[in-house]
């Protein structure tokens, strides 16, 4: 039976579909077809429209490890050490007050390994005490464990030795110490054997095995970001040859992470996303991740989409602060916000789920895509954030100009291009509709960065700013003097620029936050007929 044909094909010769199953979580299946085709399950498509409005596919570009390299062999049998040390036998019922008598003056104190060991040669009622002092070196070639407090002063040395320490140390703390039953009542020479502690691979952390892999010239990675199961790196030159190495390690030291990516380019382009190495992977591992954040589940592709999460504690300071303006908001002027560059949803999907509506837009397709399924895993109702993908300045013309919605809060978090959508701004809102709060985000370097975001934004509106006035946002006059230059004021106006975050040695991430003036928001025929507006 031919196949139809449909808006959905495509003209490429050969295409490759995703696997379907009844979760849709199957791997990529490789099926060649001839161009031209239908979609393979027609009651499952559906469209999403381009700003040209032609129709594209939307299914998941889900980021599978195709073709990735076999696993790094890590020499983990290398890292098996077996430490003899020194223990005290006694019945099961006396290991509390053996514990408290000896104290951490005599006690072994190893990370993830306990005090107490079975005893594998006598009884089943009796338990070993380990103790802080090797009986053995462990063949002398290598460093004790990290954090541990083992001492070599009686390796190699008669217990008898180490019994009469012990009854010399009591002696000496006999002044402080509380104990019913010293240890001379009832401790002798043969209480004191050795019990071997066992380390391998799977004890040490990745920072101690990176250290004993890696060449001396070359660094540890000392930072990283986990995005749900996706740990990404950003290798640096020296590392890169050892890259692979790298990987394999954390992905064995992390059990919540599935892939381990390296930033192969800089972030760029028109949807901030950035070119990446998989270093290593889990058997089906993909950059399909869960996060949460501000108590909202998001799901995004990592590889198609940008996330930060360092960039929590940003979102949800803003967050907080429009969820108290919505508390006293007045009823004329309910709270709308307008996300201009949304991504998955960080600032709109938490403020959708307090009431609040959001209109939210994004260049990127997938981020668009990723959005709405965000929304409906988080169950907030229809109608509560509505989606676009376009262009920022067609989003905020169409909405402030020929919608004339009346919003409240506009974010615009693109920091390397932000500055450049506000003249949109000028002239956009509506008669009788209040002048938005703006959140406009920008990098700059250097020790004066927080002066030169707020001259960066200020130059983009073409108006500078003086931070000698007072007083509080007022309308302008009705008569308009387009000789008079405007001028910012800081009081009025309620400008303040704040530091967010540390992006590399000499560039920071500001925030310039700023309510837009009533000359420079309203048409020069707004200004002249219509009353000032309550806010």
């Amino acid at each position: 039976m031919p196949l139809a044909r449909s808006s959905w094909t495509t003209r490429l010769s050969w295409i490759t579909l995703s696997g379907w199953t009844g979760r849709r979580r199957c791997g990529a299946l490789q099926i060649q077809r001839p161009k031209y085709l239908c979609h393979p399950f027609p009651w499952r498509q559906r469209r999403r429209y381009t700003c040209s409005g032609r129709p594209v596919r939307m299914a998941d570009r889900s980021a599978n490890v195709n073709g990735a390299e076999a696993p790094f062999q890590v020499p983990r049998e290398a890292f098996r050490q077996v430490w003899t040390s020194f223990a005290l036998r006694t019945e099961a019922s006396r290991v509390k007050m053996v514990m408290s008598q000896l104290g951490t003056r005599h006690l072994l104190r190893l990370p993830r390994k306990q005090s107490v060991a079975a005893d594998e040669g006598g009884a089943s009622t009796r338990r070993l005490v380990l103790l802080r002092y090797l009986a053995a070196d462990c063949g002398g070639k290598n460093e004790l464990p990290e954090c541990s407090n083992w001492s070599r002063e009686f390796v190699d040395r008669d217990r008898a030795d180490l019994y009469r320490h012990l009854l010399a140390e009591e002696t000496a703390s006999s002044s402080t110490t509380t104990a019913a039953e010293p240890l001379s009542a009832w401790l002798t020479v043969d209480d004191l054997v050795t019990h071997d502690v066992m380390l391998d691979y799977s004890y040490f952390s990745a920072e101690y095995v990176l250290r004993r892999l890696l060449p001396e010239s070359v660094t540890v990675p000392s930072s990283f970001e986990v995005v749900g199961s996706v740990l990404h790196l950003n290798l640096r030159a020296p590392q890169l040859p050892h890259a692979r190495l790298i990987g394999q390690v954390l992905l064995d030291k992390h059990r919540h992470v599935q892939i381990v990516v390296n930033k192969a380019e800089m972030v760029g382009g028109a949807f901030r996303t950035f070119g990446m190495q998989t270093l290593a992977a889990h058997p089906g591992a993909t950059l399909v991740t869960q996060v949460r954040e501000n108590g909202c589940t998001f799901t995004l592709d990592f590889g198609q989409v940008y996330w930060n999460s360092r960039l929590e504690t940003e979102h949800r300071r803003v967050i907080e602060e429009i969820g108290k303006a919505a508390v006293t908001a007045s009823e004329r002027f309910p709270v709308r916000v307008a996300d201009a560059f949304a991504g998955v949803g960080p600032f709109a999907v938490p403020l959708a789920r307090q009431d609040i509506p959001v209109y939210a837009n994004d260049l990127n397709p997938d981020s668009a895509l990723w959005l709405r399924r965000n929304l409906r895993k988080n169950h907030v109702p229809p109608g509560r954030c509505f989606v676009s993908c376009t262009d920022a300045r067609a989003f905020l013309q169409h909405l402030l100009v020929t919608e004339r919605v009346p919003v409240t809060h506009i974010i615009m978090n693109l920091p390397l291009q932000a500055p450049e959508f506000l003249p949109v701004l000028l002239g956009a809102i509506a008669p009788g509709r209040p002048m938005p709060r703006v959140f406009c985000y920008c990098f700059e370097g250097g020790e004066q960065g927080a002066q030169r975001a707020v001259d960066r934004v200020a130059a983009a509106l073409a108006a500078p700013i003086s931070a000698s006035a007072e007083g509080q946002h007022v309308p302008e006059p009705k008569r308009v003097r387009p000789q008079e230059p405007f001028v910012f004021q800081a009081g009025r106006d309620e400008w303040q620029v704040r530091y967010v975050r540390a992006v590399a040695p000499n560039k920071a991430m500001f925030c310039v936050e700023f309510v837009l003036p009533e000359r420079m928001g309203r048409a020069r025929e707004a200004l002249r007929e219509a009353p000032s507006p309550e806010r």
